[in-house]
């Protein structure tokens, strides 16, 4: 004997199937990045703001797995791409792995965070002053010491070798071997221009970042970069960390994708070009144009100025 269901149910059944998995995907998201990737203990200031990176983040609410760290408030900007979370850390929080549950509605998801205890103390930092010699190294062009990271996969450089603004392939391990040859100059402290990453078509300065936390690989690694910071310690010699939060390279990820339109000034098709004449700050008759032009002024056309008075990018800075 066979039973017939009658179609309306069938439909019906459907439509339940349908909307219940539209539902489901309504509420997922991912999450692909932090910054920054971890903190530490016994910090100064016991607030950060971490910056979260994924998809559909809006309506995420997250919370703490461990009682010692206390969320104090989720803001999602208008980007649903991005989440800010303000988490406070005690002063008696131990160094280790933290997890944060990220949830909406039926979903949720597990990201750990790392606490580190600091390597250097606060009171180690030494600063430098006038008593110092300082050497200022452009780290592309002061040493090769490895041939094989002149080129990497991913590189968006036009330029060859033999070109003006190509690179020439220095890099950390070429500082490293230089260190004795530095002492031996009477120098104190060294200037490094920066070294993130520029996965840029002219980007051998350094001062196009397309990643504020990772070393550029044809300069070495971050664990590379410690390991010089160590061995001119060990030289009695002092690093200067170039950072620069004035600008990034066009290259980098908020570019294509702003977490908030005013993240920086201008656009790439629409900005100021900028004038670097900074008496216009002291001249109580300076024009406000030229003002302006210093600051929202992009400093080269593939240099996107940053808005400094956005209160999420300044806080960004400010961790």
């Amino acid at each position: 004997m066979i039973s017939y269901v009658p179609t309306s149910l069938i439909s019906l059944f459907l439509i339940i199937v349908f909307f219940s998995c539209l539902s489901a995907f309504a509420q997922d998201f991912s999450i692909t990045k932090i910054e920054p990737p971890n903190w530490w203990v016994e910090m100064k200031n016991d607030t950060i703001q971490l910056m979260v990176y994924g998809e559909d983040l809006e309506g995420v609410s997250v919370k703490s797995e461990d009682p010692d760290l206390e969320i104090l408030r989720v803001q999602t900007p208008e980007n649903p791409s991005y989440l800010f979370i303000d988490i406070i850390i005690p002063e008696e929080v131990k160094p280790g792995t933290y997890s944060l549950i990220f949830y909406k509605a039926e979903v949720e998801k597990k990201i750990s965070y790392r606490l580190l205890n600091r390597e250097i103390k606060a009171e180690e930092h030494l600063g430098f002053s006038n008593e110092d010699v300082v050497y200022l190294i452009f780290t592309d062009r002061f040493c090769d010491g490895n041939p094989l990271n002149n080129t990497i996969g991913d590189s968006l450089d036009k330029f060859t070798a033999e070109d003006l603004d190509g690179r020439k392939g220095g890099d950390i391990e070429g500082i490293i071997s230089k260190l004795d040859y530095l002492k031996e100059l009477g120098i104190t402290a060294i200037w490094i221009t920066p070294m993130l990453e520029n996965n840029m078509w002219m980007s051998y300065h350094g001062y196009a970042a397309t990643d504020l936390y990772k070393i550029d690989p044809r300069f070495g690694s971050n664990e590379l970069y410690k390991e010089l910071v160590e061995e001119a310690k060990k030289h009695g010699l002092k690093i200067i960390l170039d950072h620069v939060s004035n600008h990034i390279g066009i290259n980098h990820p908020w570019i294509k994708n702003l977490p908030v339109k005013n993240w920086i000034n201008g656009t790439p098709e629409n900005f100021i070009p900028a004038s670097h004449d900074k008496m216009a700050f002291l001249d109580i008759h300076a024009d406000s144009i030229i003002v302006k032009m210093n600051q929202q002024g992009w400093f080269t056309n593939y240099m996107p100025d940053l808005n400094q008075q956005n209160t999420f990018l300044k806080k960004y800075f400010n961790n």
